[in-house]
């Protein structure tokens, strides 16, 4: 735990829905930088960028059991509460763009007779 008392966590957030807007803006801006910084690292060649982004979602600083848990939270939430899918939305734009032009550019190089928007919502939806 942070070593902070319920009030002073209440007066600094005001709310409990604030608290966790904040908490779900910063899970949002860490995982967009890992998964960032695995495809800078990542060779440019797409196959390897592909396999970099999709085990940054695997890299230990991020996956937690306790943000695993958080972010479990926040699925469940969404329908609920339409805040978290307008904080999140943008990073989940970039996001899928991204594997959809690296699914698209396997795609081309392979000549695979498969769609790249469906092979990235599949990947998206099973990593």
């Amino acid at each position: 735990m942070a070593g902070v008392s319920h009030g002073l966590v209440n007066f600094h957030f005001e709310s409990k829905e604030k608290l966790l807007a904040e908490t779900l803006l910063f899970m949002a801006d860490e995982y967009r930088r890992n998964w960032q910084l695995a495809l800078a690292k990542a060779p440019a060649d797409p196959a390897q960028q592909l396999a970099a982004l999709l085990a940054a979602d695997f890299n230990t600083s991020i996956c937690t059991p306790e943000r695993l848990a958080c972010w479990c939270s926040y699925w469940g939430e969404v329908q609920s509460r339409p805040i978290y899918q307008q904080q999140c939305s943008a990073n989940d734009e970039n996001y899928i763009d991204g594997l959809e032009r690296l699914c698209a550019a396997l795609v081309q190089d392979g000549n695979y007779a498969i769609d790249a928007v469906r092979a990235a919502r599949v990947l998206r939806f099973t990593s």
